[in-house]
């Protein structure tokens, strides 16, 4: 049976994360800009550790 959810992130917000943690922000500085916690910024852009 298939599961109805709403993504854990807006496409937009995903799409942001995605490229400015692969420019190398550090999520952890993205969570203090966005107010949104690390995890959820290493779960939207892909990368499981922090950097920096």
């Amino acid at each position: 049976m298939a599961q109805n959810y709403e993504p854990a992130c807006p496409a937009e917000f995903h799409r942001q994360m995605v490229e400015w943690v692969g420019l190398g922000k550090c999520s952890k500085q993205l969570s203090k800009e966005s107010g949104c916690p690390v995890t959820s910024i290493q779960t939207c852009s892909g990368y499981p550790i922090a950097r920096g």
